[in-house]
């Protein structure tokens, strides 16, 4: 396979990694519908670019 293909599909912890959060933050985000992600019988995979994409779009957090 190769590599430059493989780094654009992500699992859950490549992208809690990448995002700097906890794998449990990254599946959280999935159960409300938030972030860009397909299904593969359990396995939940991401497009890189979907998700620089998703970032792009999403509106900055409010400071509280």
């Amino acid at each position: 396979m190769d590599n430059t293909a493989a780094k654009e599909i992500l699992s859950a912890d490549e992208v809690a990694t990448w995002f700097g959060v906890d794998r449990k933050s990254v599946y959280n985000a999935i159960a409300r519908g938030d972030i860009p992600h397909q299904r593969l019988g359990k396995r939940v995979l991401f497009h890189r670019n979907a998700l620089v994409s998703w970032l792009t779009r999403e509106p900055q957090a409010r400071a509280s």
